[in-house]
C-alpha cells in the first residue's frame, strides 16, 4: 500500500494567547464571584472575498459577556470586530465577525487561504450555564454561509478546583464524500496544560484514510503535537487511488486519527477544501471547553 504524506503542517501557540484572553477579566471574576471559560471551535479555513462568523445564542435567565478571537498557525491572534466584551442578553444573540482582509497575513500562495482556530470566552455572574454557539464561513459579496457548525455546550464542573480542560464528543471516526479537485484536511489540537496535567505532554501520530471495506487508502507521515498547538493533514481526492461512483468519481471514505497521550483529548475538525479557490465546503469536528474558575491563571 503506498503511503500518503500531508502536504501542510500548521503549528500555533496558543495557549499563552488564550491565557491573556481571560488575565484581565480574570481578577474582577474573582472579585466579583464570576465565573468564565472559553470555548475553543474547530479549526477551519479563510480564504479572500470571506468572513468567519460566530454567533452565541444566549437561553438562560441572565446575562452573559462574550469575546471572540482567532488564532492562526503563526502564533498570532486576531479580534472579532473591535475586540471589545459584548453583552448577549436573555433570549438574545449576537453575531461576531472577522474578515480574510482584516487579517494581515499572506496565507496559501496560491489562494490565499489561511487555517485559523477560533475561540470564544464567556463570563457568567453565576453559575456556568449552557450556551449555544455556530461558525460561519461567509461570501462577503453574496452573504451565502459555505459553512456551518454550531453545537450547544452544557458543561459540567470540573472536580478540582482553578484550570480545567473539558472535551466532548468521544468519536475519532469521520465519514465523508470526496470528489476530483477537492483535499481532505485534518487539523488535530493539542490544548495546553490543565490543572489535572500541569506540565502537558505533546501527543504524536498519524492519520488513515479507509475505504468501505476497511482497506488502507492513504497514511499521512507521523508527527508530534505538543501542548497548545494544532496540525493539519492533506489528503488530495486525486492521491487516493480508489475507484469512485460512476459520473462523478465520488469517493466514500473513513478518516481516523491515530495518536497517543489520550488522544481523545484532541480537538478535531475534518474539512472538504476545494483545490481552486481554497474555500472550505464541508466542515466536521467537535468543540473544546477551557474553564477558569476562581483566582488568576497562573504565568
Amino acid at each position: 500500500m503506498k503511503r500518503y504524506i500531508a502536504r501542510h503542517v500548521l503549528t500555533a501557540k496558543v495557549a499563552a494567547l488564550m491565557l491573556l484572553t481571560l488575565c484581565i477579566p480574570q481578577a474582577q471574576i474573582r472579585a466579583q464571584g464570576m465565573t468564565s471559560y472559553i470555548i475553543i471551535l474547530p479549526s477551519v479555513g479563510l480564504v479572500p472575498g470571506q468572513n468567519l462568523r460566530l454567533t452565541l445564542f444566549n437561553p438562560n435567565g441572565t446575562p452573559v459577556r462574550a469575546q471572540a478571537r482567532s488564532h492562526h498557525s503563526g502564533g498570532m491572534n486576531f479580534a472579532f470586530g473591535d475586540g471589545s466584551v459584548r453583552l448577549i442578553q436573555p433570549g438574545a444573540f449576537h453575531s461576531f465577525a472577522i474578515n480574510r482582509y482584516d487579517i494581515p497575513l499572506p496565507g496559501d500562495e496560491r489562494t490565499g487561504r489561511i487555517q485559523l482556530l477560533p475561540s470564544v470566552s464567556l463570563i457568567f455572574s453565576e453559575a456556568i450555564l449552557p450556551v449555544v454557539v455556530s461558525m460561519e464561513t461567509v461570501s462577503i459579496s453574496d452573504g451565502t454561509s459555505h459553512t456551518v457548525f454550531f453545537g450547544e455546550k452544557i458543561p459540567s464542573v470540573p472536580n478540582s478546583s482553578g484550570k480545567d480542560i473539558l472535551i466532548e464528543g468521544s468519536t475519532s471516526d469521520y465519514l465523508m464524500g470526496i470528489v476530483p479537485g477537492q483535499t481532505l484536511r485534518v487539523t488535530l489540537f493539542n490544548p495546553p496544560a490543565s490543572e489535572a496535567e500541569p506540565s502537558g505532554q505533546p501527543s504524536s501520530g498519524h492519520v488513515k484514510v479507509f475505504d468501505g471495506r476497511g482497506n488502507l487508502l492513504a497514511q499521512s507521515s507521523k508527527l508530534a503535537i505538543p501542548p497548545g498547538e494544532f496540525r493539519s493533514f492533506d489528503f488530495d481526492r486525486a492521491a487516493l487511488h480508489v475507484s469512485g461512483e460512476q459520473g462523478t468519481n465520488r469517493a466514500q471514505v473513513r478518516i481516523k486519527p491515530f495518536f497517543d497521550f489520550k488522544a481523545e483529548r484532541l480537538v478535531r475538525s475534518v474539512e472538504l477544501v476545494d483545490n481552486n479557490t481554497g474555500k472550505t465546503v464541508v466542515l466536521a469536528g467537535q468543540q473544546c471547553l477551557v474553564f477558569y474558575l476562581g483566582g488568576t491563571p497562573s504565568n
